[in-house]
Order: structure tokens, then sequence, then C-alpha cells
């Protein structure tokens, strides 16, 4: 599924329409491709805003891409679907992956909702340069897994 996310801070998410998804404020257009997609056992997967983007960098587009990941997620989980998500953007520091960790794993979901995977675009050489620090990867890659918990701060 898309992130279509600009003008989602409006009624008529004129973006989502253009793009095939009739998902006004008082409509959820992703029930009936969600329930279709049910029916054959798919697995969703969102590629995702990337944790350092701000509503207010884009304000004049509306855009409101973690409110938009989370309308699909709510969506996907409420039809039973497994949700995966492919990050955007590369992840520079810590705050980003607490976010993303935030996200793949919310916190206080009564229903224990997670991701079923979560894909991690980041270009080889970002991953080689020797300012990346390994040990908050390492970290973050531990709490994917349920090794740790979701704490950067040591």
């Amino acid at each position: 599924i898309p992130s279509i996310y600009w003008w989602h801070r409006t009624a008529s998410h004129a973006a989502e329409l253009t793009a095939g998804f009739y998902n006004p404020t008082n409509r959820d257009g992703y029930s009936p491709v969600f329930r279709m997609l049910k029916k054959h056992s798919i697995i969703l997967k969102v590629v995702c805003y990337g944790p350092e983007f701000t509503v207010q960098e884009n304000d004049e587009a509306f855009a409101d891409p973690e409110g938009l990941t989370w309308q699909v997620m709510n969506a996907a989980w409420d039809h039973g679907l497994s949700v995966s998500v492919e990050s955007a953007l590369p992840c520079l520091d810590v705050d980003m992956y607490s976010r993303i960790l935030d996200t793949a794993k919310p916190r206080n979901d009564p229903d224990r909702h997670h991701l079923s995977f979560f894909a991690y675009r980041q270009r080889t050489p970002f991953l080689l340069q020797r300012d990346v620090c390994f040990s908050e990867l390492e970290t973050f890659v531990k709490c994917m897994h349920g090794e740790a918990t979701q704490n950067f701060v040591d």
C-alpha cells in the first residue's frame, strides 16, 4: 500500500482519491481493499514515510504520514492481516530507531499488535561510514527480535 499522505489532514484526502482510495474523513477507504486481501492471505506491506519526516516541514501540503500509517496499519490489523513496513528513508540516530520501534511494536496496544517484519532500507555506503554507531544498530536489531527492551538510554 503506498503512503499517499499529502492532504491527509483535509476532509477529502484528495491525494488518496486521485490514487483510487476513497478515504475521506468520514469513511475508511482501505477496508474494502483489506477484506479482499484477507481472502487471499496476503501480508500487507506499507512503505513508511521515514521517521525524520515531520508535518511542520510540509505543512502547506497538509501532510500526515504518521496518521496515514497508523490508519492503514490499524485497519489491516482489524481485518486480521499481517502487516510489514519498509522504511522509505535511512535511519540516522537513536530517536529514529525508537520511533521505528514504537511503530513496529506499539507499547500500549491492548491487542498486542506488531509488525510481521520490517524492511530496513539503508544505503551500503551509509552503513560503511565510520561515524555510524553500530551499538545503536545492534540494540535496534535486538529490540526488533525481542532480545532487548525498547530503551536506547544506558
